[in-house]
């Protein structure tokens, strides 16, 4: 009986879990619509883009970008000291971040920012992501 009842409250959490993110799938605390927007705007905007196997980005969410995109968006991993250069980068600017110098903006979707880096750069000199 013990079993059966966690099994019904383990069901009825997940279910609870899952109508609310139906009902708000985006955070309102965040702007990830907008980053959504954003990266379907990329998606289009680098659509047929030949260079697009050189692009490698520095984003909050690599995965949904790499969906999105088809464009590369590897890790950085602190702990295995893994920390590749980025010639591209995705920005909020709501949480103070600003292109570094030299970058241009190529696609804008408020707070969020996609731009060309002037240089192959790390994420350690890019700054954390928010």
């Amino acid at each position: 009986m013990r079993g059966k009842t966690i099994v019904l409250l383990l069901f009825v959490n997940l279910w609870i879990y899952a109508w609310s993110f139906v009902q708000n799938p985006y955070s309102e605390k965040e702007s990830l619509r907008e980053l959504a927007l954003l990266y379907e705007a990329v998606a289009e905007g680098m659509e047929g883009y030949d260079a697009k196997l050189g692009i490698s980005v520095h984003t909050r969410n690599p995965y949904a970008f790499r969906l999105m995109t088809g464009m590369t968006a590897p890790m950085r991993i602190e702990m295995l000291g893994i920390d590749p250069k980025y010639t591209h980068a995705v920005l909020n600017t709501a949480a103070g971040f600003e292109p570094p110098t030299g970058s241009e903006v190529l696609e804008k979707v408020n707070p969020w920012i996609f731009v060309r880096l002037a240089e192959p750069t790390t994420a350690t000199k890019i700054g954390p992501l928010q």
